[in-house]
């Protein structure tokens, strides 16, 4: 299980008291975002995974059908939520849509953040916190003929 799957896991865990508290029709808008987002985010993330181990050349193909078949099902479930009546009333579509496009960005960002901000790096290792380098090193030098 990667980062990003554990991320999922806990931001579909995290909106579900966020649904109940809200109540009514916010909540249904807000539970099916969040599990279609998670949902989403998780299986393009198994997606690329299985793809870097296998054929790596077509990482960056999967991640821009991953990124259209987020935009289709957003697109397609919000017009669902705004036009059909019966679907609108037990879920909003404004509360979906900040839902569903909140969880995958926090995807994106949430487990990277550690790895590539230096400042998070120097704060989680303990070899580091006393005396952080912001800087990346210095190149060697390139020795004149």
């Amino acid at each position: 299980m990667t980062s990003n799957h554990l991320a999922a896991v806990l931001l579909v865990a995290i909106a579900a008291p966020v649904a109940w508290r809200l109540g009514g029709a916010h909540a249904g808008g807000v539970a099916v975002g969040a599990l279609l987002g998670g949902g989403l985010s998780f299986a393009c993330g198994a997606w690329h995974a299985r793809l870097l181990a296998v054929a790596p050349r077509h990482v960056m193909h999967a991640v821009v059908v991953g990124m259209l078949l987020k935009l289709f099902v957003l697109l397609a479930v919000v017009l669902l939520l705004r036009f059909v009546w019966p679907l609108g009333a037990s879920c909003y579509w404004q509360s979906f849509l900040l839902s569903f496009s909140t969880i995958p960005r926090l995807l994106d960002v949430a487990p990277r953040s550690v790895y590539t901000n230096p400042l998070l790096q120097a704060i989680s290792s303990p070899v580091n916190f006393p005396f952080p380098t912001f800087f990346p090193p210095l190149p060697h030098p390139i020795p004149y003929p």
